[in-house]
């Protein structure tokens, strides 16, 4: 028997997304376009604390 399919509430305007980037470091400038199109969209724009860190070609330390 497969469990039923949990669909989280739509974003609606004015919803905030925050952004963070795992994977890789990002400048301001490469997020400058997104992040325009987010508040097109009618929503908030959260920036992850640590989102601009950078070591190296990691983004940021483990401990961040």
């Amino acid at each position: 028997m497969s469990k039923p399919l949990i669909k989280p509430i739509s974003l609606k305007a004015g919803d905030c997304i925050g952004i963070i980037a795992p994977g890789g470091p990002i400048s301001e400038k490469e997020l400058e376009h997104p992040v325009q199109l987010i508040k097109k969209h009618g929503y908030r724009v959260k920036k992850g604390e640590y989102l601009f860190n950078r070591r190296g070609y990691l983004a940021g330390d483990d401990d961040d």
